[in-house]
């Protein structure tokens, strides 16, 4: 198959990704795991390998920073002057300052200790340069300074001699300059003070217990003085130091916390208050300096916090022993934003549940099993147990809730999830299991490094055992059920077992290879009988299994990695595709019949060991790796494109399209999306229709009160007690209006102001109840508190008698004199409440907010949801349209008995570009026939050049009737139907052919340009007219005009196009590019074109951006073209009453993830100049490039290419 050929176009795009867990190293401070920048635009956080870095304001993750080292931890520059910059520091003593705005490493160097990093932080007073303290284990403290002007750097020793003990945090005093208080292990502070040789030690004293008890954990400086050093030790006390630079005084200590103290910070809007944290619980303890114990708990998370940092907002960046972190607000006690739990490790499987592809489960090297619903990208279930590297796991076919684990250290697991506990252990094996598979029929097998590979049964009982003369690696049984079960090993060759048979030796082997081989793979069509196997060797293997038992098995060699192959995942299609992933880091798509590779992916940052897809959901796949994230991708082939759209065109029942898009799309949120289409309520949604929402969380209450009598044990991460389980359930009741079960929920967990604070909203009756409950409540306990609720009641003698059971006789006395003639001001309940204005406003704007969210996360399936939810189907057309879902829009347009003549243009488009032409000819019969006819002429025009209109079976007029439709429309005077007919009348060798005429194109273009140009001068532009021509001449062959028709043709083109960019409020890239090209092709060319004389009277917004740009080439301007640009100048800054409208681009989905390979081979946008996240588009010198999502937008207004070659611009091609 040629590479020219549509059919060989092959996409593989990043939809989403989940990141790595925080780093939290056994052994380690971990105090450099989490930090916000200077400005508060921007907060990170570490894993192993990289630095996440995300937006403060809508936690998009913003940047992903790696060199694959190991780090120690991570810390950004402490000033806003240079808040760009962050530091990662790497266990092997690698220094990297880098750019977090353009992803560049700015300085680099190494340690010149051979000792390992342990602590460092930034001199946050600035010098002429820029320093970083680096604490080691060879007691000494290295200072790396940078002088940003001349770019000179040095790492000198900041002490004289080393410590004694061993160092664990440094910190800088913020106000002294020079002044450096180091904490210890020993539990010592040492100080290090600007132009003094010695160190000044300040010591503790002595506690009892282990030395290491005593070291320190975690210092701070107070912000409001300099004299004041919070002190955090191990053994679980605090203390507050004040330190001069002579001496250091213990000013106060607190109460010892008996799980320890982590991390340590000020709280800066309340003087003298801070908190503490520590590993095991998820609490956040309040100090204030005055009292020696905490004034305050608060729950930030079920997992223990190891690591916090203070923003610059004041909000708490906390990072949780489960790999999560988290951004608290303690004034609001509200967790804003919390990530998921993730993999701290290498991540060695994945695999989706069988019988639902919104399950899957991931194992690693930190000895977890985390089960993920991918709907919702959240962990559902954390497993722990085995102790050991896991390498991987496997889904029982029979049992939903039952996977298994293979270890390093021998041992498989079989975990019940409903449970939370591994119910079968097996120890068949003396060393690491490698793979473990299940059979259909139930059975198990293991594969390991001690030589052997195992069968076992479902309650662990050993069945049968292999035996090689080395390690066993891969092992993955036949889908046919015919019991083959295929092994890879150590000596490159590929044994086959007839599992069914009672001889111990394979059928066969299978020798190519040349190297170990690591994983083996059966195709899992019933089509094709194929092996997969992935080696050392560096190149992947198909095996074509014969029907006969003794014939031989052809192989085709697929090479292209670079370093060891191990994930391998097959792709159902006529043409079989396979994925394989390698040390090298990258994903290579194979076209297993032409023997090559489609295409090579490099998101991934380290050795990708897992990839797999589910057979409900083909075109979605999810990859796992040594970089610790899973990411998940969205395959398009020819096959899979025809067969979504065909589907839709066929206009068949909405459970067949909606069939058609799991199988043929990778989008999230198409489940929900055809839920709402199809007024259906699943638990399994994220947005809920309007009438079903209430329902939805009432049945959510119930359950969290339903579920504390299950016997279900949830993971220890997640598992909440009682009392917050019923809290949880009341809220929920609250939010879907029943404030009564609310009010009662909160009264059994004893918050009876809560309660009394709501019952209001109930009615005054159920308000006196509860108030007089809780005042016996109190007065049972003697307590005065009792009496303003007798008293807000009335019962003003029961209030007199708490005050004499209390012996307070005179108050009683009081009490009754002053209160004896009151009376009720209070009138009972008339009846119902009057009804409230009507909340549809509010309903749509608080769903247009969520949309908002979805929208800039690139999830536009999501956010259409949300509107959908609320009945606003403009809105969600809209946000499908934003994020390129052309597809979904038609079919919500088509079950609501719409259409969209615009939308169905953008389809042609695209399933031209794709090369389904037959598609397209079907995309053009949606349109009215008059339209459908000049489209089909337009498409015949088109395809002429690439010699494929006979291949349309279109119907075109012959020659004569062609000739007569144009004299015709000459003198009807019809230019625009004239323009389109000399288009078909061309001088395109196949239509000349075809007709027999040879019409130049070059006529009809200097037909459309004097018009165009005519309305474009007039003092009101007729746009439907101008739109009308250039959507002819987008058909035209620009690169076959002369040099000064074709500058002329792409400025009017471009000029155009940003007309309708503004108008559809592109970004102000966009609309400056096309504006950029408006004036190359004039100034190039010598042509004139006054386009600021066309903005007379026009939108200002348009009007603003044109003197924008103008003003680069002021340099150049005449006297009287200044006067012109300062008299409209002067008309765009006066006062308009239009509404601005925020900017509309378009966002598809995976837009902005970060990804290695950009890092590596960084693509920079020919419009911004920064470097593209996200799909790319080169362009066609194969050099430059933009965005997908600049590509679309610009293809939408303009559709040719901004290199102004006058080739089109390839938005959806290869």
């Amino acid at each position: 198959m040629d590479d020219a050929d549509p059919r060989a176009q092959v996409a593989l795009q990043q939809l989403r990704v989940v990141p790595s867990g925080c780093m939290q190293r056994r052994g380690a401070g971990n105090l450099h795991i989490v930090g916000g920048d200077a400005t508060g635009a921007y907060f990170a956080f570490c894993s192993t390998l990289a630095v996440y870095v995300y937006d403060a304001s809508d936690f998009r993750l913003y940047r992903l920073l790696s060199t694959k080292d190991n780090l120690l931890g991570m810390a950004w520059f402490p000033q806003p002057r240079h808040a760009k910059y962050l530091a990662a520091v790497a266990l092997d003593g690698r220094l990297v300052l880098w750019d977090v705005g353009t992803e560049e490493i700015a300085f680099e160097a190494r340690l010149p200790s051979p000792s390992a990093p342990v602590a460092f932080q930034w001199n946050p007073l600035e010098t002429p340069a820029i320093q970083l303290a680096v604490a080691c284990t060879d007691h000494q403290v290295h200072l790396w300074t940078i002088d940003l002007e001349t770019s000179a750097q040095s790492i000198s020793k900041l002490l004289s001699k080393p410590t004694d003990s061993p160092m664990t945090v440094l910190r800088w005093n913020p106000q002294l300059r020079g002044m450096l208080a180091i904490g210890c292990e020993s539990g010592a502070i040492g100080l290090h003070v600007l132009n003094r040789k010695a160190l000044l030690l300040i010591t503790r004293e002595k506690k009892a217990g282990p030395k290491k008890a005593q070291g320190i954990t975690d210092m701070q400086w107070d912000s409001l003085s300099n004299l004041y050093l919070l002190v955090a030790y191990r053994d679980g006390h605090s203390a507050l130091w004040e330190v001069t630079e002579a001496s250091g005084a213990q000013l106060h200590t607190f109460d010892k916390q008996g799980a320890g103290t982590n991390a340590i910070a000020w709280l800066p809007w309340a003087p003298g208050q801070f908190v503490t944290t520590n590993a095991r619980s998820g609490i956040l303890k309040v100090w204030n300096v005055s009292q020696p114990t905490p004034i305050e708990h608060l729950r930030v998370r079920s997992a223990g916090i190891f690591n916090l940092a203070l923003l610059l907002d004041g909000r708490l960046l906390c990072a949780a022993t489960d790999g999560s972190v988290g951004v608290y607000d303690v004034p609001k006690q509200q967790l804003e934003w919390a990530s998921h739990p993730g993999h701290k490790e290498t991540i060695f499987d994945v695999r989706y549940q069988p019988s639902n592809p919104d399950v899957l489960a991931t194992c690693s090297h930190d000895g977890s099993v985390s089960v993920w619903n991918v709907v919702a990208m959240e962990c559902l279930h954390q497993l722990q147990g085995q102790d050991a590297i896991l390498y991987s796991l496997a889904w029982s076919p029979t049992q939903p809730h039952v996977l298994a684990s293979a270890s390093a250290l021998g041992s498989v697991y079989l975990w019940d999830l409903l449970q939370g506990v591994s119910t079968v252990q097996m120890q068949h094996h003396k060393d690491a299991v490698y793979r473990v598979a299940w059979d259909a029929r139930g059975g198990l097998a293991t594969s390991s490094k001690d030589g052997s590979v195992v069968l076992a049964a479902e309650n662990g009982d050993l069945v049968k055992r292999y035996v090689l003369p080395g390690p066993a690696f891969g092992c993955d049984w036949s889908p046919r059920g015919d019991g083959l079960l295929v092994v890879g090993s150590l000596d490159g060759l590929v044994r086959v077992f007839a599992t069914q048979d009672p001889s111990l030796s394979p059928i066969r082997v299978l020798a190519a290879h040349e190297a170990r081989v690591f994983h083996t793979v059966w195709y899992p069509g019933e089509q094709r009988s194929l092996l997969a196997t992935s080696s050392d060797d560096t190149t992947v293997r198909v095996w074509s299994w014969p029907l006969a038992a003794d014939a031989v098995v052809p192989y085709v060699t697929l090479q292209g990695h670079t370093s060891y192959v191990r994930a391998l995942v097959w792709h159902t299609a006529p043409a079989p595709l396979l994925l394989s992933g390698s040390w090298d880091a990258t994903i290579r798509v194979w076209d297993v019949d032409a023997r090559c590779c489609r295409l090579v992916v490099t998101d991934h940052l380290a050795d990708v060991y897992g990839l797999a897809s589910h057979a409900l959901t083909p075109c979605t796949f999810v990859s796992c790796s040594r970089d610790s994230t899973l990411r998940f991708w969205g395959l398009r082939t020819y096959e899979s494109a025809s067969t979504l759209l065909g589907t839709v065109l066929a206009v068949p029942g909405l459970p067949t399209v909606e069939e058609a898009f799991r199988r043929g799309s990778s989008v999230a949120g198409l489940a929900n999306f055809f839920a709402l289409l199809g007024r259906r309520s699943t638990k399994s949604m994220l947005i809920h229709a309007e009438d079903a929402i209430v329902g939805t969380f009432l049945e959510q209450a119930r359950r969290l009160e339903a579920g504390l009598a299950k016997c279900r044990r949830p993971s220890k991460t997640t598992r909440l007690n009682k009392e917050e389980h019923l809290v949880q359930a009341a809220y929920a009741y609250l939010k879907a209006g029943d404030i009564e079960r609310y009010c009662q929920i909160m009264v059994s967990v004893d918050q009876w102001e809560a309660a009394l604070a709501a019952a209001p909203g109930v009615s005054y009756a159920f308000w006196k109840q509860l108030a007089t409950e809780y005042a016996q409540h109190l007065a049972a306990r003697q307590s005065e508190r009792a009496v303003p609720f007798f008293l807000a009641t009335r019962d003003v003698d029961l209030a007199a008698a708490v005050y004499q059971r209390r012996g307070q006789f005179e108050d009683a006395f009081v009490l009754a004199k002053a209160h004896q003639s009151l009376r009720p001001r209070v009138v009972e309940d008339a009846g119902p409440p009057s009804p409230r204005p009507t909340t549809r406003a509010l309903l749509e704007a608080t769903r247009a907010a969520l949309a908002v969210k979805f929208t800039l996360q690139s999830e536009p399936v999501l956010a259409a949801c949300c509107h959908l939810s609320v009945g606003q189907l403009p809105a969600a057309v809209d946000a499908l349209l934003r994020g390129d879902q052309l597809e979904l829009a038609l079919v919500l347009l088509a079950a609501e008995g719409t259409s969209d003549a615009t939308l169905v243009r953008w389809l042609i488009a695209k399933y031209e570009a794709l090369g389904l032409l037959p598609l397209v000819l079907q995309l053009i019969g949606t349109l009215d026939p008059v339209a459908a006819k000049h489209e089909t002429w337009l498409l015949c025009a088109r395809q002429a050049r690439r010699g494929r209109a006979k291949d349309l079976k279109a119907h075109l007029l012959d020659k004569v009737d062609l000739e007569t439709e144009l004299r015709e429309a000459l003198a009807d005077d019809r230019p625009v139907d004239a323009v389109r007919i000399y288009l078909l009348l061309g001088d395109e060798t196949e239509v000349r052919d075809v007709l027999g005429t040879a019409y130049e194109c070059s006529q009809g273009f200097q037909v459309a340009s004097i018009e165009v140009c005519e309305h474009l001068s007039a003092s009101r532009v007729d746009w439907t007219t101008v739109l009308a021509f250039t959507g002819v001449l987008a058909s035209f062959d620009a690169a076959a005009l002369p040099l000064k028709q074709r500058a002329s043709f792409l400025a009017i083109m471009a000029y155009v196009g940003a007309v309708r960019a503004m108008e559809a409020h592109f970004p102000v890239a966009v609309v400056s590019y096309l504006f950029h090209v408006v004036h190359a092709q004039c100034h190039g060319a010598a042509i004139r074109f006054p386009e600021a004389d066309y903005c007379r009277g026009r939108d200002v917004d348009r009007l603003r951006i044109l003197l924008a740009q103008l003003e680069r080439t002021r340099a150049s301007w005449s006297a009287d073209l200044e006067a012109r640009v300062a008299a409209l100048g002067a008309y765009a800054a006066s006062p308009s009453d239009k509404e601005t409208r925020p900017i509309e681009a378009v966002v598809v989905p995976g837009a902005n993830l970060p990804s290695a390979g950009q890092a590596k081979y960084p693509l920079r946008s020919l419009f911004t100049g920064q470097v593209i996240h996200g799909p790319a588009v080169k362009l066609e010198d194969d050099v430059s490039a933009i965005s997908l999502e600049e590509a679309i937008m610009w293809g939408r207004v303009n559709v040719f290419s901004p290199l102004s070659t006058g080739e089109k611009i390839r938005v959806y091609q290869g």
